[in-house]
């Protein structure tokens, strides 16, 4: 009865008898999402009353069958007098909702201190497409837009539509821009029909932020007119060719003409979406990172239980009885045999618990990535909260950072035992996003769990060549150690203090041949022991190598430094805290 009250303020729209009201205005960007990757909700709260109110907002991913998980997001945010706001908020929909033949549900509550007072129900039933995103100015453009990319296909691809062949992508035109560089994560490229001057900063740096994180983005440069709007990587001539920056592409063509329409042909078809849906370099870099500098348990693996297994046969059957034998002692063997075994135990126990989590602790790795032409990072935070005994822990972290956590949490990777602390709700995501985002976990023995974020951050400057020999640091950052790699040499840099110029020509290197890059490029080993002290140096040089896909025959500077990521805590908890921040910066070419 409540609910059906609810759902009838929502058709008064906020009238007097009902106050206030929340519903759902769009899922993703105009009704297309993706699974396993964030999606953008659009909620539209009214509050006509005359009084402030607090309201806790409630999203629940429900699946038609009840015994399917069921995941909790929830955000809280004050509403003023006489106030109507459209509030974003980025949701994930596990890949586990797909294909279940119970049906797809996002459910929103809203609450105020006197009770619940709206509901809103809506079926999951797209984010299978590919899509293009068409940013224009007024409907006239966007139809025309459309129309020219829907057209202009490969004779192949027409004859595919005639035999009702689904197309490589679906064009969705669109004259809002996004106010997150995350709402366009579901986009496989975005094209930017409208001049830059047309938007505002926050919404230019949300685009820009959309590409540094793995986005594509065309320019049509004939639209752009006078403006600053990614300026360094606009010069010359639009030759309709992908240009790497950061871990997205950037394309430039000269019109919104054919020429252009034809990247979306079958011939051109990309399968690889943004970064959020393919592991890309940036992820590969995270995960050997961590790998080397959080902390690490395994399980002693069974060639290493076959080594102990033989070494105990070894002592019990040839040794022990061996020097019975010898003394005539054989009944002794009553006693030594129990007391070898016992030894052997606590032997097994200290060897294999060696590396076992003795406190509990948070380990922050942050990885950058920009180049020398611009300040701005995409950045991947990754942590790794580990404990020695079992604890209920609850993780926070600041609102400007996007949770960008493994498809299908919790999952068996996460360590020895993880499990989101959510009893009423099957045991799905529980998950706090606002004011401060919350991540309730039920850790056991010697375990850990990785949490992974995205964001954009701003530097000072950047890491640049003056001239051919020197680089300067103007990052902001102090590096404890960095390295500089070219086309056939690394450079170790040693430390590399902020404001520094680093003179090429006197630091130590070594040269490389094409063979050593492949090799570093493409065998660096995931399960590689932990860095001990700072040694740092195979660290930087293999994230070295793997950085210079981001600007091919060019340089790639790596530095590793300190620092942790304000507001990123474990709630009423006492730990160890330990932070690494790994700034990649793909370089030009200085002229000679």
């Amino acid at each position: 009865m409540l609910r059906l009250f609810a759902g009838f303020c929502l058709l008064l729209a906020a009238g007097p008898m009902c106050g206030q009201s929340a519903r759902i205005e769009d899922i993703g960007i105009h009704g297309h999402y993706r699974f396993g990757i964030p999606v953008s909700v659009r909620v539209q709260l009214a509050n006509p009353t005359a009084q402030p109110i607090a309201v806790a907002l409630q999203f629940r991913l429900e699946s038609g069958h009840s015994g399917t998980l069921t995941d909790v997001f929830s955000q809280s945010v004050t509403m003023p007098a006489n106030s109507q706001v459209e509030l974003d908020v980025p949701l994930v929909f596990r890949n586990t909702y797909m294909g279940n033949g119970y049906g797809r549900f996002l459910v929103l509550e809203a609450r105020s201190p006197a009770g619940l007072f709206a509901y809103d129900k809506r079926d999951l039933n797209g984010g299978a497409s590919n899509f293009v995103l068409i940013l224009c100015n007024d409907d006239q453009a966007c139809r025309q837009a459309e129309a020219l990319f829907t057209i202009t296909t490969s004779a192949d691809e027409q004859a595919d539509a005639q035999r009702g062949a689904q197309p490589s992508y679906i064009f969705v035109p669109s004259r809002e821009p996004l106010p997150d560089w995350w709402a366009y994560a579901a986009a496989e490229y975005v094209v930017l029909a409208r001049p830059p001057s047309s938007l505002s900063s926050t919404q230019q740096l949300s685009l820009e932020g959309y590409m540094r994180q793995g986005g594509r983005l065309v320019l049509p440069e004939s639209l752009m007119g006078d403006s600053s709007f990614l300026a360094p990587y606009r010069q010359g001539a639009a030759s309709g060719k992908a240009e790497l920056i950061g871990l997205g592409q950037l394309y430039r063509f000269a019109a919104l003409d054919s020429q252009l329409a034809s990247l979306f042909g079958r011939n051109n078809h990309q399968p690889v979406g943004p970064a959020f849906w393919q592991a890309l370099p940036g992820s590969g870099i995270m995960k050997y990172s961590r790998s080397r500098l959080a902390i690490n348990f395994h399980f002693p693996r069974f060639a290493w239980l076959l080594w102990w297994l033989a070494a105990y046969i070894l002592a019990v059957g040839l040794l022990n009885f061996t020097l019975l034998n010898r003394y005539d002692r054989r009944e002794w063997g009553w006693a030594t045999v129990p007391a070898i075994a016992i030894l052997f135990s606590i032997g097994l126990y200290i060897s294999s618990s060696s590396q076992r989590p003795k406190s509990l602790q948070l380990d922050e790795v942050a990885v950058y990535h920009l180049d020398d032409s611009s300040s701005l990072a995409a950045s991947s935070i990754g942590l790794r909260v580990s404990t020695p005994h079992h604890a209920d822990l609850t993780l926070s972290a600041p609102p400007g950072l996007l949770w960008d956590n493994p498809r299908d949490m919790p999952r068996d990777d996460f360590g020895l035992g993880i499990s989101l602390n959510n009893a009423d709700t099957n045991h799905g995501w529980n998950i706090q996003l606002g004011p401060l985002q919350q991540f309730p976990l039920q850790l056991s023995q010697w375990s850990f769990a990785d949490f992974d974020f995205l964001g954009i951050r701003q530097f000072p400057g950047t890491v640049s060549h003056p001239d051919a020999t020197h680089l300067l640091n103007r990052t902001g950052q102090s590096f404890r150690q960095a390295v500089y790699l070219d086309h056939d040499a690394i450079y170790s840099l040693g430390p590399v203090p902020a404001g520094a110029l680093v003179d090429l020509a006197a630091s130590p290197h070594r040269r490389l041949s094409p063979a050593d890059l492949a090799q570093m490029t493409f065998n660096y080993n995931l399960d590689a022991p932990p860095l001990k002290g700072s040694s740092l140096q195979d660290l930087l040089e293999n994230n070295a190598a793997l950085a210079s896909h981001f600007s091919p025959g060019n340089g790639a500077f790596v530095g590793i430094a300190g620092g942790p990521v304000p507001e990123i805590d474990l709630v009423d908890r006492s730990f160890i805290h330990k932070s690494y921040a790994l700034t990649i910066v793909a370089i030009k070419a200085a002229a000679p």
